[in-house]
């Protein structure tokens, strides 16, 4: 770790700048060198807190009085800047987020910059957000999010993982520009029926019921009087992982481009802080579940699987990968919630989890189409999921020609023309259909 103190010259007979540093507990000084310029790099300083100082020497040999200044160095353990400048524009229906490059090295080098979404538009809480698109390069400074109505927020992050404390936020109440029509969605809660590993769900005397990690200590297994035991929930502390998978997947019967929007609404908390425990006034407090503690430890993290195949036969499911807010091609999803702690006695409270499905706009035109004087049917390049709007053009009608369409589905539809005395005739015709 380099420190690079600054000062200002004193005159112009000056020689050169004699520099030296300490431990803020050491006595001794130590010498590192001069320069006749204005600053000075101290190098492979460990993080700790040091004292500086620096005199100016002129061409005679007279030293001047030393000026000296105290500092903190952190090194990779301290949190990086928080983000600064951050703003969106709306282009072509999509998010583009631009912000000033952090300060840091380690986030330049080897870090990251990390969004994450609520559909809040106030009250936004970093740790109750969803990740939306892929982090980007600590170095880069734009990068293009879906547009949604909500809180985006965003922090940088460090080559070792430790997060900016704040996170800059934007709130934007636009939709997007892309027409979406909603199709589905695949709610979890109140039951959370699903398929559940180190965790519980607790409907006991807890509106809503939540999801959370179970406990790894049975309270028949616990020796001793039950008067001498002490917290209950925080007996034994909590597992330190566990997963909750949704009870099904879902299909949605044709494989083409969906919008997924997971929601996920959890707070977390400390098993062992209890109010009378608490020493400082309540004028002091963060807040009354945590006490201000630091809980950035609990994460959870949603990932999808998804498959072209029919789900319900022998599907080739995808890998599991970290779901984001956005546009993904496949038939079939399935969904599961991982979660994980540091601290024994953090936990992580769920009460709501869905994933949301929906399909943009789409229109299909085909021109000079030519019957013969029977049927004609026409099949859509791929299927919509519901029927389309269809609107024909003919080219070459004759007076009191007309047209027939029948079997209208999500796959296609039948034209038949005819002419004025009711007889099959052969014509030419476009057709544009619109519809999801």
């Amino acid at each position: 770790m380099a420190h690079n103190p600054e000062w200002e010259a004193i005159g112009v007979e000056i020689d050169r700048y004699e520099c030296q540093f300490k431990r803020d507990s050491d006595t001794t000084w130590k010498a590192v060198g001069s320069t006749d310029g204005e600053f000075f790099d101290f190098l492979d300083q460990q993080p700790g807190i040091f004292d500086y100082r620096v005199r100016a020497v002129n061409t005679a040999g007279v030293a001047s009085a030393w000026s000296s200044v105290r500092q903190v160095i952190y090194g990779l353990s301290a949190r990086p800047s928080d983000i600064t400048g951050l703003s969106l524009q709306i282009i072509n229906g999509q998010a583009h987020f631009s912000w000033d490059v952090p300060p840091d090295l380690d986030v330049k080098v080897g870090g990251t910059i990390r969004f994450r979404y609520v559909t809040a538009t106030t009250g936004a809480e970093w740790k109750n957000g969803i990740d939306i698109g892929k982090q980007v390069a600590g170095s880069a400074n734009s990068v293009v999010l879906p547009l949604l109505s909500g809180t985006y927020m965003a922090k940088a992050v460090d080559s070792t993982g430790n997060e900016s404390e704040n996170a800059a936020t934007v709130v934007t109440t636009v939709p997007s520009l892309i027409n979406l029509n909603f199709i589905v969605e695949n709610p979890q809660n109140p039951t959370f029926s699903g398929t559940k590993t180190n965790m519980i769900v607790d409907d006991d005397e807890v509106d809503p019921p939540v999801l959370k990690l179970a406990p790894t200590v049975a309270w028949d297994s616990i020796s001793g009087n039950m008067d001498d035991w002490e917290i209950i929930d925080a007996l034994g502390g909590l597992s330190p992982a566990g997963s909750y998978e949704f009870y099904d997947y879902t299909d949605l019967g044709i494989s083409q481009v969906w919008r997924v929007t997971p929601s996920f609404t959890f707070t977390v908390g400390d098993t062992t802080d209890f109010m009378d425990q608490r020493t400082a006034y309540v004028d002091t407090w963060k807040d009354w579940d945590d006490n201000g503690k630091d809980l950035t430890d609990v994460v959870a993290t949603i990932y999808v699987a998804y498959t072209d195949d029919d789900p319900s036969g022998s599907p080739t499911w995808s890998s599991w990968q970290k779901v984001v807010v956005g546009d993904y091609k496949a038939r079939a999803f399935k969904f599961k919630v991982e979660v994980g702690i540091t601290e024994t006695s953090h936990q992580i409270y769920i009460t709501g989890l869905n994933v949301e499905f929906d399909a943009p706009d789409r229109t299909e035109w085909i021109k000079g189409n030519t019957t013969t004087t029977s049927v004609f049917s026409v099949t859509y390049s791929k299927p919509f999921y519901v029927a389309p709007t269809v609107a024909i053009t003919a080219q070459d009608m004759d007076s009191g020609d007309y047209y027939t369409i029948t079997n209208q589905d999500t796959a296609g539809f039948d034209i038949q023309f005819f002419d004025s005395g009711n007889n099959g005739v052969s014509r030419t015709f476009n057709y544009f259909a619109r519809g999801y």
